[in-house]
């Protein structure tokens, strides 16, 4: 056989192993969905007529004349990532003992939705009964029905049906009988949360006595951690999620993770113990630190209980796409900032933001020599820090919002040259004038600025 031909053939082989070998980038080979899970509820029962919550079986919607009781809700979105390259399927038995097909590569997270996610809180009836944020108070006796509702989208951000709850709630002149609260706290970690002594008067005419309180051992367990213990004197409960104080009533989260307490009082008339209050903490990270996200894609920095601040690529990229949410340890953040430094120094050509971004810290951008344009103009952000576009000398086009921005940091634009544009969104000449100004004092002097309607 001709020699030529064989090496022809051999280097067409290794042409087509070359091709079947090239890496798939991680963007096209992982897959988001969201779902709604028609799981959403709402209900204003509350466990009555009996002493201890794990045994009462009667409930009751009905409040007084001038009493207030939070809305109950629920319902969960469902969020799926799936690695279509390294997805395998096996026969075996499921978390809840089910034989059948299993899939790898897949992860699931949950957003169990509360009072403060739904909005457009309604009383069919203000004469009776009012509602604010999921709060209704009773005004007169008889009976309205409450509704709110939830917004969601998909994973490509587009708007889904709104989630549409509802109930009946019932006034009437004299109180029912005393009912066990649900009350959910969210802290983070490093932070402690004190359970405050009832009052005097507990819901509308029963005594209390306030300088009563105990509380119910049962709770204490592994919540707390795998290492929790009681000290000697069995006062302080102690483990690596949390510890209790029993004296001072104050917890004190140390790492993430839920934790249910029950404590009562006793009635000042007949000193009948009364299980009254059930406390479930949401522990989160520890305001300040800085975690990667459930996917490993970024780190984010901890405001507070709700917030981030995306803090710099894990897995590196040159076009970002900033989420607008993202779940840390199964708990869904808004993603409101760009901490200093974020970008600094990167290879970016170009970034993705969400429109709830408020900030942007000192030095986000700064020297990314590569970064071509970006616009923030209908985001809400407020603040850009020093140097946050310092040395960004290929940008050739900045868009921002004059009328929103209202801090723009020392040497925020440094080394801008004529060929640099930063475009300025203005209401009116006057906010125009007001953000050039701005500008050229923040490095932006010798920066093309223009106005745009």
């Amino acid at each position: 056989m001709n020699k030529k031909i064989i090496a022809l053939g051999m280097a067409s082989a290794m042409a087509i192993a070359a091709v079947f070998t090239t890496a798939v980038p991680v963007s096209a080979q992982v897959t988001t969905t969201i779902s709604y899970q028609n799981d959403a509820f709402m209900s204003f029962d509350h466990l009555v007529g009996e002493n201890d919550p794990y045994h009462a079986e009667n409930t009751s919607s009905t409040i007084a004349i001038g009493e207030q009781r939070t809305a109950i809700v629920g319902g969960t979105i469902e969020t799926t990532t799936t690695d279509t390259i390294n997805k395998k399927t096996y026969l075996g038995y499921d978390d809840e003992g089910d034989f059948g097909p299993i899939e790898t590569g897949t992860t699931k997270t949950y957003k169990h939705l509360s009072v403060a996610d739904f909005t457009n809180w309604q009383s069919d009836t203000p004469a009776v009964a009012t509602v604010t944020n999921g709060v209704v108070t009773g005004v007169s006796s008889g009976s309205a029905w409450i509704s709110a509702s939830y917004t969601w989208t998909d994973a490509n951000g587009v708007a889904q049906a709104p989630i549409n709850i509802g109930a009946w709630i019932y006034v009437q002149k004299a109180p029912v009988d005393d009912y066990v609260i649900p009350v959910q706290v969210d802290l983070a970690v490093g932070e402690t949360f004190t359970i405050p002594s009832p009052p005097v008067t507990y819901r509308k005419g029963t005594q209390v006595d306030a300088s009563f309180i105990e509380f119910d051992d049962d709770d204490f367990g592994e919540e707390f951690g795998d290492d929790a213990k009681w000290d000697d004197a069995k006062k302080v409960f102690s483990g690596s999620i949390a510890s209790f104080d029993k004296t001072t009533k104050a917890l004190t989260a140390k790492a993430a993770g839920n934790i249910s307490i029950r404590f009562g009082y006793k009635t000042a008339e007949n000193n009948v113990e009364h299980w009254g209050h059930y406390y479930i903490f949401h522990i989160k990270e520890a305001v300040g630190s800085v975690v990667p996200d459930d996917y490993g894609e970024a780190n984010y920095k901890i405001l507070n209980a709700h917030e981030v601040a995306y803090a710099g690529m894990v897995k590196v990229t040159n076009k970002p796409v900033i989420p607008s949410e993202v779940f840390i340890n199964n708990t869904e953040y808004d993603v409101v900032e760009i901490a200093d430094g974020a970008f600094k120094g990167t290879s970016i050509v170009s970034v993705t933001v969400p429109v709830q971004l408020k900030k942007i810290g000192a030095s986000a951008f700064e020297n990314c020599k590569k970064l071509t344009s970006l616009d923030i103009s209908s985001t809400d952000v407020e603040q850009i820090g020093a140097a946050a576009f310092a040395g960004c000398v290929k940008c050739k086009e900045l868009t921002v919002n004059g009328d929103k921005v209202k801090t723009y940091g020392a040497g925020a634009f440094k080394k801008f040259k004529k060929k640099n544009v930063i475009n300025v969104e203005a209401s009116s000449k006057k906010v125009f004038k007001s953000a050039s100004k701005k500008i050229k004092k923040a490095g932006g002097k010798k920066a093309k600025i223009v106005e745009q309607d």
